[in-house]
């Protein structure tokens, strides 16, 4: 069959982000749970007609879903293929780079679908205060399970196909663990933005938001450390190479 050749990407993070969307992108149990993660909790929401202040502890748990798709394993979008990949004249940054942005794109695309399918149904405009709460609970817990969810995929590396509907990015035992260390985080974070809500505190709540962003970026900054070693880039490509 004629194949057309793709665009010539100019510059090298680009490259290795079009290949790495296009991973995701094609993943069977990841457009599945897509889909799954964006319209339970945002039905759920519609039609108990859930109040705005409440609906700020809902992106914590819906990026938490949305991460346990590939996020704790996002090296294992590579497949066999990583072996080829590590051969490639490449910056080892560009890979850490562009698999946490994938993961960050993927999770805020299913956050912001559930809050717009749950706000469909009509109710009072929220107020100032609970606004600012959404907004910084949204970025809140993008950050903070890409965060977490990249320090996993450097620690626990595991061979996952991710193509049939069934596939998981771990065995049962790790992913129960990776949840239960994102619902903690999320959940304490959350219940934080709840109670700026009912103090109707903005200061608060941008204080809070400060400080998740600061620690999740130091977090990324510390796995990318970790990354750029080539032990350890070693070790994680044989593992979703090979297993």
């Amino acid at each position: 069959r004629t194949v057309r050749p793709r665009r010539w990407r100019s510059h090298q993070l680009a490259a290795v982000l079009a290949v790495d969307w296009s991973s995701a992108v094609r993943s069977r149990p990841v457009r599945r749970g897509v889909v799954l993660f964006t319209l339970v909790p945002g039905v759920a929401a519609l039609v108990t007609a859930m109040p705005w202040r409440d609906m700020v502890i809902l992106p914590g748990l819906v990026a938490t879903g949305a991460a346990l798709l590939f996020g704790v394993n996002s090296f294992a979008l590579d497949g066999s293929g990583a072996t080829w990949l590590a051969t490639t004249p490449r910056n080892p940054a560009s890979a850490f780079t562009s698999k946490s942005v994938v993961v960050a794109a993927v999770t805020t695309a299913i956050v912001v679908g559930s809050l717009v399918l749950g706000a469909l149904r009509p109710r009072p405009a929220p107020d100032l205060e609970t606004l600012v709460a959404l907004l910084a609970a949204v970025t809140s817990a993008v950050l903070l399970t890409t965060a977490i969810a990249m320090r996993a995929s450097i620690t626990h590396p595991q061979r996952a196909d991710l193509r049939s509907a069934r596939d998981t990015p771990a065995p049962p035992a790790l992913m129960t663990l990776h949840s239960l260390r994102l619902i903690v985080a999320t959940t304490v974070v959350g219940m934080a933005y709840v109670v700026t809500v009912r103090l109707s505190s903005v200061w608060w709540t941008m204080a809070i938001a400060a400080t998740v962003g600061f620690l999740s970026f130091l977090h990324l900054w510390r796995s990318a450390a970790l990354w750029n070693r080539a032990e350890t880039r070693s070790r994680i490509t044989l593992v979703v190479s090979y297993g």
